[in-house]
């Protein structure tokens, strides 16, 4: 449904994935070393969460590839270089 200011869309995801998500961000967010977390919505208007953290371990990839697709952003301030 569409109107000239609000354009609401269904959600592809449901809410207990969202907060089971949120859920284990919280639960590591420390030792991942996150230092920030939050909702946004994509360019398409679904929900997105948003992870920024200081590095992406094998360890958090892994978890990553766990989460429905396009539900999460990692934002990682240092990447592994490939091959290392």
């Amino acid at each position: 449904m569409c109107g000239q200011r609000l354009c609401v869309v269904p959600s592809r995801y449901s809410h207990a994935q969202v907060d089971a998500v949120r859920a284990d961000i919280h639960s590591h967010f420390q030792d991942w070393q996150v230092y920030s977390s939050g909702l946004t919505a994509g360019e398409d208007g679904q929900i997105v969460v948003t992870l920024s953290l200081v590095l992406l371990t094998p360890a958090i990839a892994a978890w990553a590839e766990q989460v429905p697709d396009r539900l999460l952003a990692l934002k990682p301030w240092l990447v592994p270089l490939p091959g290392a």
